[in-house]
């Protein structure tokens, strides 16, 4: 630049200081590029249809200015990002006012969440005449809010299926304050108590237990405030408004704040049903201990056999008659220890009762390990559910023995009463001829004015008659 040689000293003063502004302005200026190009936020400058006159060219994202100023929103994104952002334009300038709208779109190779903030540049009259697009990555917060929401999706939904549960669940679910006062119940109310939920809230849990039982409740509450454990189980008996008597287990979780008792969760459950099945177990077990009793001291054999006959169970009486251990017995089918004469007559007789009853009397014989046999009768029954018999039986060895003897002495006895039979006929008809003649003479010796000779004659046959009568 050329300086006129007539001008005063106080001009080219003016001179000099208006040329170190403009220096300092451009010094400035070349400051501001430098900060916004280490900023990680993208600025642009956009004419009102949306093509951009400025771009701060971050470092950090490696696009150079000429692939940016000059070009519309179309050329820079994907359709969709670009129909956005021309309408988000389009309201800036109408309403002149700034927005914000989060994208998704790929900067720099990279597919990222962005937010881009638009606000308006106005002229003196206030028309929009520039906007100015803050672009910046908010890709690991949308991630992170992304996740978050996630989260709270899933915690709602296991909130859901909570509450789900608790509406739905057969125990009764209640929440109550330290004095009992009940603060939340679910619908099981109806079927422990007869009232609605909402009918028992504000009630006491006391008002719905046993008499008898309340005493003893009332000491847990105490219990519960004194102890630093937080986990209860007990039972007791809860009862309806109806009267209706409940057998009940509560499961009790206790929160505190500090030593005191904030409040009371309690999971109730019925346990009637199962305190009665367990009644009738103890009852059973006592029955299968009698029968078991039974069992190991029965003098007679009992045994239970599979549907091949074989034998799953044998008493100490089957052992101890047939001289086998327990081992040599279980697992063999029965019909190996039947005497040999008697197998096909035991199976013909076992089958042919069966398909008829459900249970059968029969006899025959056992072979002892000592190979002697014993004769018993049996008694046996099958379950048609299990396939399973159940038999006793009695050793009649001894018994059937006494009973041949008696038979043979009862025959023994029958012959002779023949035999005496026989010889009394006999004896009667050789007697009755010289009785005939005792009669005779007898009769002889009542005649009158008879002979003293024929008498003494008389007398004298009359005597070898009774003679010969008494030598036979």
């Amino acid at each position: 630049m050329k300086l006129d040689q007539n001008r005063t000293d106080k001009d080219l003063e003016k001179l000099t200081n208006k040329l170190k502004s403009g220096n300092k302005q451009t010094q400035l200026t070349a400051h501001y590029d430098l900060l916004l190009k280490a900023s990680e936020d993208v600025i642009t400058i956009h004419e009102p249809n949306g093509k951009c006159l400025y771009y701060s060219g971050p470092a950090c994202y490696g696009i150079s200015t000429e692939d940016i100023v000059g070009k519309m929103t179309s050329d820079l994104y994907e359709e969709d990002v670009s129909n956005k952002l021309i309408e988000v334009f389009n309201r800036v300038r109408h309403t002149g006012k700034s927005e914000t709208i989060e994208l998704n779109f790929e900067l720099a190779g990279q597919k990222k969440w962005f937010s881009e903030h638009i606000y308006p540049l106005k002229n003196a009259e206030g028309k929009v005449v520039e906007m100015v697009k803050v672009c910046k990555d908010i890709h690991t917060l949308k991630i992170a809010e992304q996740e978050v929401e996630k989260q709270n999706e899933t915690l709602l939904e296991l909130e859901r299926s909570y509450r789900d549960v608790v509406e739905m669940s057969s125990d009764l679910i209640s929440i109550f304050d330290s004095k009992g006062k009940i603060l939340f119940i679910n619908h099981a109310s109806k079927k422990f108590y007869g009232l609605k939920p909402e009918e028992c809230l504000g009630r006491f849990v006391f008002d719905f237990i046993h008499p008898d039982d309340t005493s003893r409740t009332q000491t847990k509450f105490t219990e519960w405030a004194d102890s630093k454990i937080n986990s209860f189980d007990f039972e007791n008996r809860q009862i309806s408004v109806s009267g209706k008597v409940l057998e009940t287990e509560w499961k009790v979780n206790i929160q505190r704040e500090g030593k005191e008792i904030n409040k009371i969760t309690a999971i109730i459950r019925d346990i009637t049903e199962q305190n009665a099945t367990k009644q009738k177990l103890i009852k059973a077990n006592k029955r299968r201990e009698q029968f078991l009793n039974f069992f190991e001291l029965s003098p007679n054999i009992m045994v239970i056999a599979d549907p091949n006959g074989a034998f799953i169970e044998v008493n100490p009486a089957t052992t101890k008659l047939l001289g086998y251990s327990r081992e040599e017995i279980t697992g063999k089918p029965f019909i190996d220890f039947v005497h040999p004469d008697d197998k096909q007559n035991t199976l013909d007789e076992v089958e042919e009762r069966f398909k008829t009853s459900s249970s059968t009397n029969f006899e025959n014989r056992y072979l002892c390990k000592n190979n002697k046999h014993v004769l018993l009768s049996w008694n046996a029954f099958y379950n048609n559910e299990e396939g399973t018999v159940y038999a006793t039986a009695r050793d009649i060895t001894n018994e059937r023995q006494i009973e041949t003897e008696l038979i043979e002495a009862k025959e023994q006895a029958e012959e002779s009463d023949r035999l005496k039979s026989a010889f009394l006929s006999n004896m009667s008809h050789e007697i009755r001829t010289p009785m005939n003649g005792i009669l005779g003479f007898s009769d002889l010796l009542k005649t009158p004015n008879l002979s003293g000779k024929s008498k003494r004659n008389t007398s004298a046959l009359l005597k070898k008659v009774a003679n010969e009568c008494l030598i036979f």
